[in-house]
């Protein structure tokens, strides 16, 4: 089992992740139905903050909110304050706790759990949804991603074969090294890729070879790693009181992508997510949860409290004909002129800030920019990235 000295001798990455940013988590929610917290005065708490990465250049930003991270890394959490009293922050507080035993006697917007669920005993996955349950304010959602099946089951082949190769290395720096000299023996002896299962098994060996220390350590040789099935973990969310809201990747919740397949009539939401994770062999999830209790009422949705912003290397190319072509950083889209190109001008024009355009709508799905294509032209970063990475198009909640 991992403990807090590994993560002294192989400090867990910790960096900005877009895609948990209360704007974005508030904007989402936004759209679903929930009156979420303003971005700008919320209390947001992050649960596995490791040096504070991801939520100090937030408080940075958002002077007005409060932030909390917890850890249990004594190493990290101190390299986190003293960043914290470099910059004079006053609103970010990093504390060196067990999610296990921790006592937390305040109330959240914003809940994020990045890189933990799957990672950790099953008492501790408990501990952290029943803090969500007990900890989110009315309307609040929390953040948790974790590793999935069917997508995981190769990649762990490669994690079991890394732990027997090293079962009698005790120290975190020789484990990693020799996972790497296991992971080349490996690629090296499913070279021939005479079945299927070989070139699979090539293909992932090959894959993670090139991944970080860091990445490789806390993925695949830490004592714990579970992943589930999104309806396993919808089935134990629901049990202790908090309902499956979205993706913090809109394109990840699309399960509408499914249209066209024969599939049993009367399927609840999960039963198609779960058609689809089978489909795309997903491996891993941003969840966005919220309190059963809390209502959900689509019809407040307003678009002139929302802003947006694009990519900053979109470009739209005027002379193709009856349309325009706007080219984004992996692949391009064409649109007809109109609202869609207008938006994205506008968006392009202020990034990295986003735009307010003033529209009325009755329903927000009527806006063209906003149906299922429009969410289609982002493409997914590496969908195993426990850490880091960016999004192509943000909503944020004002």
């Amino acid at each position: 089992m991992t403990t807090a000295i590994d993560y002294d001798h192989v400090p867990y990455d910790s960096v900005a992740m877009a895609q948990t940013h209360p704007s974005r988590l508030g904007g989402i929610a936004h759209l679903c139905g929930l009156k979420s917290a303003p971005a700008g005065s919320a209390r947001v708490l992050e649960l596995g903050c490791a040096e504070g990465g991801n939520i100090i250049p937030m408080a940075a930003g958002l002077p007005d909110a409060e932030f909390v991270g917890i850890d249990f890394s004594a190493s990290q959490i101190d390299t986190g304050l003293r960043l914290i009293e470099k910059l004079g922050l006053t609103n970010c507080t990093l504390t060196c706790a067990d999610i296990a035993t921790v006592k937390i006697e305040t109330e959240f917007d914003y809940i994020i759990a990045h890189g933990v669920y799957s990672w950790v005993a099953e008492d501790v996955r408990n501990r952290l949804l029943q803090i969500c349950v007990d900890c989110l304010r009315p309307q609040g959602v929390a953040y948790i991603s974790f590793n999935t099946l069917p997508g995981w089951r190769l990649r762990q082949v490669t994690r079991e074969f890394m732990l027997f190769h090293g079962r009698h290395t005790v120290e975190a720096t020789d484990r990693l090294s020799i996972a790497r000299a296991g992971i080349d023996w490996l690629a090296n002896g499913a070279s021939g890729a005479s079945t299927g299962y070989q070139q699979m098994l090539k293909a992932a060996a090959n894959q993670t070879a090139t991944y970080e220390n860091s990445y490789l350590f806390h993925e695949y040789l830490e004592g714990v790693n579970h992943p589930q099935y999104f309806a396993e973990f919808v089935e134990r969310v629901n049990k202790v009181g908090l309902e499956y809201l979205s993706e913090a990747k809109l394109r990840g919740s699309l399960a509408s992508q499914l249209s066209g397949v024969d599939l049993p009539e009367n399927l609840s939401r999960t039963e198609l997510e779960q058609y689809y994770d089978f489909l795309v062999g997903r491996q891993f999830r941003r969840s966005i949860l919220h309190r059963g209790r809390d209502r959900i009422d689509p019809e407040r949705f307003d678009l002139n409290e929302m802003s947006f912003s694009a990519i900053s290397d979109l470009a739209v190319d005027d002379e193709l004909s009856g349309g325009a072509r706007i080219r984004f950083s992996e692949g391009q889209i064409t649109v007809v002129p109109g609202v869609t190109c207008s938006l994205l001008r506008l968006f392009a024009s202020h990034w990295p800030e986003p735009a307010l355009p003033t529209i009325s709508c009755r329903h927000w799905r009527e806006w063209p920019f906003f149906t299922e294509n429009a969410w289609n032209i982002s493409s997914q970063a590496d969908p195993s990235a426990r850490r880091g990475g960016g999004q192509q198009q943000q909503a944020h909640c004002r």
